[in-house]
């Protein structure tokens, strides 16, 4: 196993789920949030790259990815872990389509992945929301 590659995208995580047909046929998602997100994902995962001396994760490269999110907390009596919408599923997708051509060269290549979601006001974490990823690349 290689030395982890640490990323962390501060930013509200938005989920990519359906997609809706404009006129002309035409598709977009929902969200108009999600594109901003991915691209702070790709770019945050550029840089950590790039400072830790590493490049792209070419195939067939098999990856463990870690996602932890941390949602935004509304108020102060919520309980640790965030049970509420997105669904943890559409983040992880969100982040996996993000990181294709930043990380590596195709979502395909990750073989484990483990994700959380937490509030931030949590004392393992008291960050603004965000995603932080692990991604070590396995032999």
């Amino acid at each position: 196993m290689s030395d982890p590659v640490t990323i962390w995208v501060e930013g509200h995580p938005r989920p990519q789920g359906s997609m809706i047909v404009l006129p002309g046929g035409r598709m977009r998602h929902h969200d108009k949030h999600l594109r901003p997100w991915r691209k702070a994902i790709a770019w945050a995962a550029t840089i950590a790259l790039r400072e830790a001396g590493r490049v792209l994760f070419s195939k067939p490269a098999a990856l463990s990815i870690r996602l932890e999110f941390y949602m935004p907390t509304l108020k102060a009596s919520q309980p640790r872990y965030c049970t509420k919408v997105p669904d943890i599923d559409k983040l992880i997708r969100a982040v996996l389509d993000a990181l294709t051509g930043a990380l590596y060269e195709d979502d395909c290549q990750v073989v484990r992945l483990s994700a959380g979601k937490s509030f931030t006001r949590s004392t393992m974490h008291p960050r603004e929301p965000g995603v932080m990823i692990q991604a070590i690349e396995l032999r």
